[in-house]
């Protein structure tokens, strides 16, 4: 799901350039192509980070998150929970004692087994 949503909005952008008006000046034919590279590397690039990012992860039915490479836990707050994706902040506790949100994990049906996704939907419904 996420790598068609990503495909859409790729087309959309590389498809705006040409909405561009033509010019018989060739520094502008030349930035132009330029712009264009660059954003098709861009999104070259992000194609390959999304389809290579992974996330390791172990959540405790009392809200406690702990990624699998490190020892530091975080509590989660639920976001959205819908049938084709979840969506939760991190929480970290500062020096205070006050929870800060640290980061928002979007973790999307097609990322995870039906079982393992309808189980993350549980424990984030019943955490919140």
């Amino acid at each position: 799901m996420q790598r068609v949503a990503f495909i859409a909005f790729a087309a959309l952008i590389l498809s705006s350039f040409l909405a561009w008006p033509e010019s018989e000046y060739f520094v502008f034919y030349v930035f132009q192509v330029t712009v264009f590279l660059f954003c098709l590397f861009c999104l070259i690039n992000q194609f390959k980070t999304l389809h290579q990012w992974k996330l390791a992860f172990q959540l405790s039915e009392l809200g406690e998150f702990r990624k699998y490479d490190t020892t530091s836990t975080y509590k989660i707050e639920k976001l959205w929970v819908s049938d084709w994706f979840c969506a939760f902040y991190l929480m970290s506790a500062n020096s205070k004692g006050k929870l800060k949100r640290v980061k928002t994990v979007f973790v999307f049906k097609d990322m995870l087994p039906d079982s393992s996704y309808r189980h993350l939907s549980r424990l984030l419904l019943s955490c919140g």
